[in-house]
Parts: C-alpha cells; sequence; structure tokens
C-alpha cells in the first residue's frame, strides 16, 4: 500500500527547535487541480482552511454557514467562517475531508487587555504577536503575525491513514498496511 515520506519543517517556538509535520495535498478547485501545504494537527478535530484563500484557488465543493456550535473553538474564541468539504489526493488516494473555512480574527494592539467573554466564564489571554502561529491559532491578516495558515485535521484524513513522526521526518501510509519504521525509529515494549 502507498506509504509516503516527508521531512518536518524546521522553525523555532518560545526559544525552541519545534519541527512540526506538513504536507501538501492536491485540492480540486474549480479551475482545476492545485497543490496546497497543510500543517498536520493530530489535536484538531476539523481541517481549517482561511476562507479569502478557499475563494481565491476557487476550491470546489458546497459551503454553508457554521452555526454557534458547528464552530471551532481556539484559544481566542471560536472561529467564524462556513462549514464543507474539500476533495484532496495524497498520490493516487482520494479524500473528501469535512473542513471549515474560518475568516482569520484582527490581532489586539499590543499591550491590549485578554479578549472578554461571558461574565463567570474564564478566557484565555491574547497571545503575543506570532506566538499564535506556534500554538496552531490561526492569525489575523493586516498585522504583525505569521499568514493564515491551512492546518490538516483528524476528520476525513488523519483518521483514515496511519501517521509516524520522527524527530526529523515523518511518514503517512494510506493503505491497511502498518508502517514500518526505519531506523532510528523503535517500537516500545
Amino acid at each position: 500500500m502507498p506509504a509516503y515520506h516527508f521531512p518536518l519543517t524546521p522553525r523555532r517556538a518560545f526559544e525552541y527547535d519545534a519541527p512540526r509535520p506538513e504536507l501538501r495535498l492536491v485540492l480540486t478547485t474549480d479551475r482545476g487541480r492545485v497543490p496546497v501545504p497543510f500543517v498536520v494537527d493530530t489535536g484538531a478535530a476539523i481541517t481549517l482552511i482561511p476562507l479569502a484563500f478557499a475563494e481565491l484557488v476557487r476550491l470546489s465543493g458546497e459551503r454553508r454557514l457554521a452555526g454557534d456550535h458547528d464552530r471551532p473553538r481556539t484559544m481566542t474564541g471560536r472561529l467564524d467562517g462556513l462549514r464543507g468539504t474539500v476533495t484532496a489526493t495524497l498520490g493516487e488516494v482520494t479524500f473528501n475531508i469535512p473542513c471549515f473555512f474560518y475568516r482569520p480574527k484582527p490581532r489586539p494592539p499590543a499591550g491590549a487587555p485578554p479578549l472578554g467573554g461571558p461574565p463567570g466564564r474564564r478566557t484565555a489571554p491574547v497571545p503575543p504577536a506570532g506566538v499564535a502561529e506556534s500554538v496552531g491559532t490561526p492569525a489575523g491578516r493586516g498585522n504583525s503575525g505569521p499568514p493564515p495558515r491551512c492546518v490538516l485535521g483528524r476528520l476525513g484524513f488523519l483518521n483514515r491513514v496511519d501517521l509516524l513522526v520522527g524527530r526529523t521526518e515523518f511518514y503517512v501510509t494510506t493503505g491497511t498496511d502498518r508502517i514500518t519504521p526505519p531506523p532510528p525509529f523503535r517500537r516500545g515494549g
């Protein structure tokens, strides 16, 4: 069965080396097919794609307004946007991936107080510029933070593949066979 090998993308977070898994999936658009980079986030339930990017490349598929309980929650609150699906391929395998097309939140000015919420409810403080990207929270446009990213979540993709992450690389297999890790990977026990 098909297996794919990807190097981890080097990056720094909180002054530490924190390489992350990124891969390119080929998405179906009204104009054909386009390769799109995704950050792999095993903690994300649903795939996130910036709405402006989806409109720019004219991703195919229906989209509907998301209700309050359908909107993903991040450290800064719920995202605004639309629900839908995208058709993606990795090699010769096609995936229909549930997706949330989000509108990036604007970043408050430096030194601003934390975002508020309903009375009596604890809310997370707004992270400093650049930190949102390092913890998987989409950053807004028109600010000093990183550009919005496509985040690959579990539904429709990660729940259909085997994923093995090492210190410098990661492997994805789309078949029923298990990943046999090459050295230096070792199975415990």
